[in-house]
């Protein structure tokens, strides 16, 4: 089990990753440049 806190953190970072996969599948990173990664 984990602590509120705990959990504020989990879901953090949680929605931290779906941000940066999203911005990954515009062809972009965190920073706003087209990510290497695009064809």
């Amino acid at each position: 089990m984990f602590s509120t806190t705990g959990k504020k953190v989990l879901t953090r970072l949680f929605l931290w990753l779906l941000f940066e996969i999203s911005l990954t599948c515009l062809g972009l990173d965190a920073h706003g440049v087209t990510s290497p990664l695009k064809p």
